[in-house]
């Protein structure tokens, strides 16, 4: 397939090193364009096939594109055509909306992250145990916090698209993330 044929359609796909074959797949012959973005999680790519989701491959790239340029491109994808919503959860806490594919790919953008920072007024611990779950508090919210944990640990492992049963914190301060620990 050509490159202007596909460019417009690729996005960012967060993946886990802990679950499925991200590893295999990065390993083998199909050398799918990847890196680690924070703890347990990965960044690939996928080409969006209306009906479903395409790994992007590395022979279907134009000659020369780093991964880097790569996620420019998908960002600036995912960024046009998916909006994200901050909402209320009923427990306390906010999570992310983007309409069922795209949550975690949240992780893509830290302006996103600035923006919920400011309104939420303080660092924040945020959650990703789905692909199509985003969970988030304030860094001082110990109570919602532990029952984050408790969320995020029984969505891993029960859920249908697991990602990770890690938190993470978000600095407003410097925009960095890191395991929350």
């Amino acid at each position: 397939m050509e490159w202007e044929e596909i460019r417009y359609k690729i996005y960012p796909w967060v993946k886990s090193t802990r679950v499925g074959s991200y590893i295999e797949y990065s390993q083998s012959e199909m050398d799918l364009p990847a890196f680690r973005c924070m703890g347990d999680l990965v960044i690939m790519f996928v080409i969006d096939r209306n009906d479903w989701f395409e790994g992007v491959q590395r022979s279907m790239l134009p000659h020369g594109m780093d991964d880097y340029e790569l996620l420019s491109i998908a960002s600036e994808n995912l960024a046009r055509d998916v909006r994200f919503q901050l909402l209320d959860l009923d427990w306390g806490a906010y999570g992310i909306y983007a309409g069922g594919n795209h949550e975690a790919g949240a992780i893509c953008f830290p302006l996103l992250w600035k923006g919920c920072a400011d309104t939420i007024g303080e660092d924040l611990v945020f959650a990703v145990p789905a692909k199509d779950i985003v969970m988030i508090t304030g860094v001082s919210n110990t109570g919602i916090i532990e029952q984050m944990i408790v969320r995020a640990h029984k969505i891993f492992f029960e859920g249908e698209r697991p990602l990770t049963d890690k938190l993470f914190l978000y600095s407003r301060q410097t925009g960095d993330f890191m395991v929350y620990e």
